[in-house]
């Protein structure tokens, strides 16, 4: 199997020779193919030798996956292998003595999605969109501040009480300074019987 260019997504074909055999992808100016993910680097190089294809991992403790399976050294590669790492999936095949390399972004972690919603009703360009009503959660908002006021009130009044009737029950004596002013008001000793 001789392969004389890489082809990437059908849109980019490299000539095999001009690159030294190979071509390195990741996320770095450096690229020779620049996908999504994480920091400026190179991930993988994809080289041709002896009519093999072989894969190196270039980043060390990235997540590189072929067939779902995490790989940890370089190895040979194969038509109908799928390469993984943070959500991009590459597709290899070979055909008329071309590498096809096909790239998938869409799963990719770093790739910034708009919301999906269930049910979402679709406007036309000149329909006007009226804000929805949001009552019934600011509703239950106010009940629940109520009701935690409440229970705060209740046990400030619980304290008040017990406050006075342990003020009730005691007697206090003051202590007064040099020139007549009270200086500490302080519980008298319990009398002992």
């Amino acid at each position: 199997m001789k392969i004389n260019n890489f082809v990437i997504n059908d849109t980019q074909r490299i000539n095999v020779s001009s690159t030294g055999g190979s071509v390195k992808i990741g996320t770095g100016n450096e690229s020779d193919v620049k996908v999504l993910g994480p920091g400026n680097t190179n991930f993988i190089e994809i080289s041709v030798y002896e009519a093999k294809i072989h894969i190196k991992s270039i980043k060390k403790n990235a997540h590189i996956k072929i067939n779902n399976k995490l790989i940890d050294s370089d190895r040979e590669i194969f038509s109908g292998d799928q390469i993984e790492f943070y959500g991009v999936k590459i597709n290899l095949s070979v055909e008329n003595e071309e590498l096809f390399i096909s790239i998938d972004e869409k799963g990719s972690n770093y790739l910034t999605k708009a919301p999906e919603f269930e049910n979402e009703k679709k406007y036309s360009i000149n329909e006007k969109i009226h804000a929805k009503n949001y009552t019934i959660k600011r509703d239950a908002i106010k009940k629940d501040f109520i009701e935690r006021q409440t229970k705060k009130s209740s046990k400030d009044e619980i304290l008040k009480r017990w406050s006075t009737d342990i003020h009730s029950k005691m007697s206090v004596a003051t202590i007064k300074g040099e020139d007549g002013s009270a200086a500490l008001k302080l519980p008298s000793a319990p009398e002992s019987n």
